[in-house]
């Protein structure tokens, strides 16, 4: 099964280290109040039931006579991508997110049913990134935040957002098998 990933280009690699431009794209969140572990569990539960259904997609009911044209909604099964997004927003607070797939735009989303998920369009951006395997537990984060500060030390770059995790795979992979990243805007 091929899963969707946003489009970008790589204008820079060195070892695990890469700067990239991607394409725009619709980020849709859900900011958890909680530690580290527990908030990326469950935003990642409240944006799976978003696209997994638990959603309202407004339709158009023909008109027929003598009745008057109504609006009735259905749900919708949204294609999952990857990678999952996590950001800190301020202290215990982070922002889950998953990137929507491409042939959706704010206008065409479905509505979430929970109140809490909100939605992003990013612009094209450019980023640099430190790729990693393993579990991404906040102590590894943390780790690879700051080898990725001292990477855009030593390459004069600057930090233009704050830093975000994003895990490529689904949690019953084994840790060393799983693709993980730290990005941040450039």
């Amino acid at each position: 099964m091929s899963v969707e990933q946003p489009a970008y280009e790589t204008l820079k690699q060195d070892g695990s280290f890469e700067v990239r431009r991607y394409n725009g794209y619709v980020l849709a969140h859900v900011d958890v109040e909680a530690d580290f572990d527990t908030a990326l569990n469950e935003g990642f539960r409240a944006l799976f039931g978003y696209i997994t259904g638990h959603n309202r997609v407004r339709t158009k009911v023909p008109l027929t006579m003598p009745a008057t044209g109504e609006v009735g909604e259905r749900t919708e099964t949204i294609p999952m991508t990857v990678p999952v997004i996590m950001e800190p927003r301020r202290e215990g607070v982070y922002r889950v997110g998953f990137i929507m797939p491409g042939r959706y735009t704010l206008e065409t989303l479905p509505r979430p049913d929970n109140e809490s998920i909100g939605f992003t369009e990013i612009p094209d951006h450019k980023v640099a990134v430190i790729r990693f395997s393993g579990h991404s537990h906040e102590p590894k984060v943390r780790e690879k935040i700051g080898e990725l500060k001292d990477w855009l030390r030593g390459n004069d770059l600057e930090p233009k957002s704050s830093f975000r995790l994003a895990r490529y795979d689904p949690p019953w992979i084994p840790g060393f098998l799983r693709h993980n990243e730290i990005m941040v805007d450039v």
